[in-house]
């Protein structure tokens, strides 16, 4: 009888250890949860990355027009800059001699800063910005990004020049080939290539001003 126990006691024991260890089915099972947990972490990161990079694009821009802003509230030109302004070199000595601006269009290049000659017409009332002679730089941060909508006063259109003229940094747009003019509101979007989310900024005439927007429905 002692060495039925014995027996039966060995056996269990053996079993007890053979349990130890996890089978096929579930390690199967645990690395299938980690694989869709990872999946699902991966797109979250990837998700909130293209956020960041809007709300990064957005703020940069509104950054840059207040920039453009600033820079052309440098004063009139005077007798001493006019001939170097007439010139149209791209080399004056001083930003007061420039306009500043955006180039926005729907097509890419989507956004571009300038700088163009400022002209004061002697003896007239008028002055301008010779948008001919116009130097264009790309904007950073717009490398996936496009302009998606774009409106002047409740019109479409699909490229504008908003121009920032000094010396108190008077803005106006030129949409196309049109003439420079002033405006009341322009609005548009900024997004991923083929995605719906975006954001949207707002450039007031009045005010000289830029803002994001918190109503997506243009």
């Amino acid at each position: 009888m002692p060495e039925i126990l014995k027996t039966k006691g060995a056996l269990a024991g053996r079993t007890k250890r053979a349990r130890v260890g996890f089978t096929l089915v579930e390690m199967l099972v645990v690395l299938t949860i980690i694989g869709i947990i990872a999946f699902f972490a991966v797109a979250s990161y990837s998700a909130a990355r293209k956020q960041a990079k809007l709300d990064l694009a957005a703020d940069s821009l509104v950054s840059a027009f207040n920039e453009q802003t600033q820079n052309v509230k440098g004063g009139r030109d005077d007798a001493r800059t006019s001939a170097q302004n007439q010139s149209m070199t791209s080399q004056a000595g001083s930003i007061r001699n420039f306009c500043f601006g955006l180039h926005l269009q729907k097509q890419a290049p989507f956004v571009q800063n300038f700088a163009s000659p400022y002209v004061s017409a002697s003896g007239q009332e008028a002055d301008l910005c010779d948008i001919l002679h116009q130097n264009l730089t790309r904007f950073d941060l717009f490398e996936d990004l496009k302009i998606g909508d774009l409106t002047i006063d409740g019109t479409a259109v699909e490229s504008l020049d908003v121009i920032f003229k000094p010396p108190f940094a008077k803005v106006l747009a030129r949409s196309g080939d049109g003439p420079m003019r002033k405006f009341l509101k322009i609005i548009f979007s900024i997004a991923f290539q083929n995605a719906a989310d975006k954001r949207v900024i707002e450039i007031d005439g009045s005010k000289s001003t830029a803002a994001r927007s918190q109503n997506l429905n243009l």
